[in-house]
């Protein structure tokens, strides 16, 4: 019997998610994957797991059994499902970032974006009739009951009507209830584990560390090109290599990244162009000196983690919740705007920084622990129905 129901798309994550959720409750998870295909390209087979159309309703019995169903993500493919469940059901939303920094509704691009990076892109501004009337419509509707709601209105009500925000930190949880004006309850969940981000968890690298890791991929967000002239800026003379992760991304983007790369470094710019292994990349990682992550969002947490772990020197954007997650639980984390500098970034960190950020980093995501945290949570739920 399905105790527990996922819906999700064909993503990466989904495969980590079942793996956590089977090693508690074997046998009693539902993966609903929403796809227009039935053929998935990332999520791998398994009994468990079945691909559906946006609007096939044979899901029915699973969520009449479901005692909670996640939806991990939530996009527009979903809506259709998400009207099926009743309301006694305990669902959580596993937050992506997306479904509130991609919309202009919650949060302006522009923020986004460093100076330069705005440049390169036009931000659409919204039709002032559309803006108006999307304004005037609750008002509206007061007159006229019968007044569907917009596409934003039906998006932040369903946001709302969810009783749990999944989010591996609490920082990231405040910011997206706060958006979406919802006094939801938090829901812990990290879909990695250290060791699965990490690779070899024993292994030390406390000398010949050297080099400069840029983002985590080749989309805007990462603000690549302001770093560069940063660091072109503060260090005249430059004799390690600046490694920059674009094997997915913008190719347009991409492009212009290369192009100022190889202006301001020369040949010690080293593009990683193709999506490599996790082994393989964790490699690149386990010999860098610095890392410098300029998004102003949460991303790239699948690099900065196995970065910091294996001991660099890590500068995360003031904007981004992580930096104040990793802050408040005692990491040794450098701010990008005000510590990013011709010193900072001459000096990796000492074997005893490396060292504290280790334990620190171990214990609060290794396997044993994330899992531990997911029972519990879980526990009180299953056989739970709301009351109204």
């Amino acid at each position: 019997m399905t105790t527990i129901l996922h819906i999700a798309n064909d993503e990466k994550f989904i495969n980590a998610a079942n793996s956590s959720f089977e090693k508690i409750y074997p046998s009693q998870n539902q993966f609903i994957i929403v796809s227009k295909s039935s053929s998935l390209r990332y999520v791998k087979p398994q009994k468990n797991i079945i691909a559906i159309e946006p609007r096939d309703q044979s899901i029915i019995p699973l969520i009449e059994n479901a005692q909670i169903i996640f939806f991990h993500s939530y996009t527009n493919n979903m809506a259709s499902l998400n009207k099926l469940i009743p309301r006694h059901k305990i669902t959580i939303w596993f937050c992506f970032g997306m479904e509130i920094y991609n919309d202009p509704n919650f949060y302006p691009r522009k923020k986004l974006l460093a100076s330069k990076e705005r440049l390169l892109i036009k931000i659409k501004k919204r039709p002032f009739k559309k803006r108006l009337k999307d304004t005037l419509r609750p008002y509206v509707r007061v007159l006229k009951k019968d007044l569907p709601l917009s596409q934003s209105e039906e998006k932040l009500k369903t946001l709302k009507s969810f009783d749990f925000i999944a989010a591996t930190y609490k920082e990231e949880f405040n910011f997206v209830n706060k958006k979406i004006g919802r006094k939801a309850k938090w829901f812990k969940f990290s879909y990695f584990s250290l060791e699965y981000m990490v690779g070899k968890i024993g292994r030390t690298n406390f000398k010949d560390k050297q080099g400069f890791f840029i983002g985590n991929s080749g989309h805007i967000t990462n603000n690549h090109l302001e770093v560069f002239d940063r660091i072109h800026e503060q260090l005249s003379k430059l004799n390690e290599n600046i490694l920059v992760p674009l094997g997915y991304g913008n190719s347009n983007y991409i492009e212009k990244v290369v192009d100022l790369g190889k202006l301001r470094f020369s040949n010690n710019f080293k593009p990683i162009l193709d999506f490599l292994p996790l082994e393989e990349y964790n490699n690149y990682l386990y010999n860098t000196r610095i890392g410098i992550f300029n998004a102003r969002r949460q991303q790239g947490v699948g690099t900065i983690i196995p970065v910091l772990y294996h001991g660099a020197k890590v500068f995360l954007s003031k904007h981004n919740t992580f930096y104040h997650y990793l802050k408040r639980i005692g990491v040794l984390v450098f701010c990008y705007e005000t510590q990013c500098n011709a010193k900072e970034l001459s000096e990796g960190l000492t074997p005893e920084q490396i060292l504290h950020n280790r334990k620190i980093l171990y214990q609060v995501l290794n396997e044993q622990h994330l899992l531990q945290s997911l029972a519990q949570q879980l526990q009180p739920l299953l056989g739970k129905a709301k009351q109204y």
